[in-house]
């Protein structure tokens, strides 16, 4: 299909509804309260579009497997939403992974509407948080197919589960069960088609990202607001860290000659009051404007007007920025900061050194 008709081409030998509409809803809820789900939580269709707006609530329980706030290859044409709640019942459920986006594949034409929202309070225990879809799957365009969860379907003619924005909310409570592991501001091997936004307020997280996992691009901005929690990592960007790479594409591993995930800009707003502690005296925050073994390709802004941490890099881990930048103190900022630095912590690429210009101010 194609988001709205069963379409039925000559490569597809099922053609039983030739012109038909596909089956569309409005609006979707789905709520999980102290169930166990043994795979996964969607709150969209199975290859049937919602037209307006999808959204999953999790409260208690568990879940097995993953949430999507979109569908099973199928269009949320509007913006679909995970959220945790506070009240009535502070959310303390237990789960790997959580999409507000697609997962597998969507089309052309909702992705380019499709805005993705996490909100996290209460205190669940997540794995991976990402505001865009789940393509981390054997995709073969050429061919209309791909392998997911041990399947080989058909993919007719849509694509990777792509999303127009993405915005993660962390407001967690001090309840010391509440643990988020990874957040994404993006997607995970898809794409974001604008900006990406990531609100942390209160909680613990060990690694926040403004940018995408694996593979795949964001188009605009990647901006992380740190207001406050625990942190241990932030990187401005995604997260490439599956293999070695060039920096443009991995070289060796499971992902071996596919794109790096790369964010065009990023900028990182630290303003976290002195008497918030993020990290520990042992292992302090460490702060990148860049990503985790994977390039910003123009620039990056890191604005600290408060808060302390280990150290702050202008550049990411091991990534390549491929234009500037720049770190800014307030003027009033008073804080302890043990290192700065303008580039990149351990290593760069030959050719995003030619081409990197650092400044703090």
């Amino acid at each position: 299909n194609d988001g709205t008709d069963y379409t039925n081409p000559d490569y597809d030998p099922v053609r039983t509804h030739d012109g038909k509409t596909i089956p569309q809803t409005a609006n979707t809820q789905v709520i999980v309260q102290g169930a166990t789900v043994k795979r996964n939580v969607y709150g969209g269709g199975n290859k049937a579009p919602v037209t307006t707006s999808a959204s999953v609530e999790l409260i208690s329980g568990t879940v097995e497997g993953s949430a999507f706030a979109g569908g099973r290859m199928a269009p949320v044409n509007g913006t679909s939403t995970v959220n945790f709640p506070e009240s009535p019942v502070a959310s303390s459920i237990t789960i790997g992974s959580v999409f507000a986006g697609n997962d597998i594949a969507n089309t052309t034409a909702a992705a380019s509407t499709a805005n993705g929202v996490v909100t996290v309070k209460g205190h669940p225990h997540i794995t991976n948080v990402f505001a865009g879809g789940n393509g981390d799957y054997d995709y073969d365009f050429d061919n209309h197919k791909v392998v997911a969860y041990g399947e080989t379907l058909s993919l007719c003619d849509l694509q990777k589960p792509n999303v127009n924005s993405g915005t993660v909310n962390v407001q967690m409570d001090s309840d010391p069960n509440g643990l988020i592991v990874n957040v994404y501001g993006g997607a995970n091997a898809a794409d974001v088609t604008t900006n990406t936004t990531v609100n942390m307020t209160t909680g613990k997280v060990t690694n926040l990202f403004g940018g995408n996992n694996i593979t795949g691009n964001i188009n605009g901005t990647a901006t992380v607001n740190l207001v406050g929690g625990d942190v241990t990592n932030v990187f401005g960007g995604s997260n490439g860290d599956y293999g070695c790479n060039d920096g443009a594409r991995y070289t060796d591993g499971d992902h071996a000659g596919e794109q790096l995930p790369t964010v065009a800009n990023t900028i990182v707003n630290v303003d976290v009051p002195n008497d918030v502690t993020m990290g520990s005296e042992r292992n302090p925050i460490s702060i990148y404007g860049g990503g985790n073994m994977a390039p910003v390709s123009n620039n990056i802004t890191l604005n600290v007007i408060s808060g302390d941490a280990g150290e702050i890099f202008g550049g990411g881990r091991m990534a390549p920025v491929n234009g500037s930048s720049s770190i800014v103190f307030d003027d009033d900022y008073s804080g302890t900061i043990h290192n700065v630095f303008a580039g990149n912590d351990i290593a760069n690429t030959q050719a995003a050194t030619e081409n990197a210009t650092g400044v703090v101010t």
